[in-house]
């Protein structure tokens, strides 16, 4: 499958279709880059390689095949509006506790007060 993450070969691939389509307008080689389009009507590669690879994705992950979704939750990656690249899954960055968990300072302090004891209970477990 042709990523179109891969910027370089995207920019390269934009470059020769506008190339072409001037020559099959007949226009100047030096005429801006923005209007070809425009004066074409049609959509640019870009934009069609993204939808096509859009399509890709959501046939694969519906699909019942468990190795192509595998690999496609491991090795793709989404171009974002800077040109950066985010992993389809994004990773939770790992919390450090500040104190260990409530549940393991009852077991070390068995004689807790009353007062303290109702409110580690009324805490969330989450914060426990």
């Amino acid at each position: 499958m042709f990523e179109v993450s891969c910027c370089a070969s995207l920019n390269k691939i934009s470059a020769c279709e506008r190339k072409i389509l001037r020559r099959i307008l007949k226009l100047d080689p030096n005429y801006p880059s923005m209007h070809v389009h425009s004066l074409a009507k049609t959509p640019p590669i870009t934009s069609r390689l993204t939808e096509l690879q859009q399509k890709y994705i959501n046939r694969t992950l519906n699909s019942t095949n468990p190795i192509a979704i595998q690999t496609l939750h491991t090795s793709h990656k989404y171009p974002t509006v800077d040109n950066r690249l985010l992993n389809r899954i994004p990773k939770k960055p790992k919390t450090k506790f500040k104190h260990p968990p409530t549940a393991l300072l009852t077991s070390l302090y068995p004689n807790i007060p009353e007062a303290l004891q109702s409110i580690v209970e009324e805490t969330p477990l989450p914060l426990r």
